[in-house]
């Protein structure tokens, strides 16, 4: 997907008893900002530059000889099983390397804190993880998310996939006084909603 969440966000400011003011603001998150703000890029660099050479020798390993690559879904599972038992001590050796282990630490660490602060932009609160914030916070949040989801199998060309909605949905649940509907079916809502707009 293109947009991890395209957020359009309504508050209601009460002027008099039976009169209330309506602000709209319009929030998106780009699949591309995440991944540079997550630091995947930085990552990827490191990565290759570690095993780059053993990633390298294992897949021409995996090519040679024509046909199917070595699969657990191919038929000849015997191959399978040879081109990994072949493998496994000097993948084992080098994926267990201490810079490694923290590379996959630093995507676990670094996802956790842009999903944490884009569930606080699209709710609408300062600091998730104040106490006095979440102490202060007497406004109850009514978030609407729709259920759409991008199969695996599609092609988006030049566009890195993001990581879907129900990791979003995780993070704001977590904050204070949020309640959240996942459930609104957005099958042909641009359609339908040009339709409304034409008649």
């Amino acid at each position: 997907m293109r947009n991890i969440a395209s957020t359009v966000r309504r508050t209601w400011h009460q002027i008099t008893p039976k009169t209330y003011e309506i602000h709209e603001s319009n929030i998106l998150h780009k699949s591309k900002d995440y991944h540079y703000n997550a630091g995947f890029h930085r990552r990827r660099r490191k990565h290759k530059k570690i095993l780059g050479k053993f990633d390298a020798e294992y897949q021409e390993d995996r090519q040679q000889g024509g046909g199917d690559e070595p699969s657990q879904k191919n038929s000849d599972f015997m191959k399978f099983l040879e081109s990994r038992m072949k493998w496994f001590g000097r993948a084992t050796n080098a994926y267990m390397q201490k810079p490694v282990t923290n590379i996959k630490f630093d995507k676990f660490r670094s996802t956790q804190k842009i999903m944490s602060k884009m569930a606080a932009e699209i709710v609408g609160v300062k600091d998730v993880h104040s106490t006095g914030e979440r102490l202060r916070e007497k406004k109850c949040h009514l978030i609407f998310i729709g259920n759409c989801t991008t199969p695996s199998n599609s092609t988006v060309k030049g566009i890195m996939r993001s990581p879907g909605a129900k990791p979003i949905v995780r993070f704001i649940k977590q904050i204070p006084n949020t309640l959240v509907d996942a459930t609104i079916d957005e099958y042909c809502s641009t359609k339908n909603a040009v339709d409304a707009i034409r008649t």
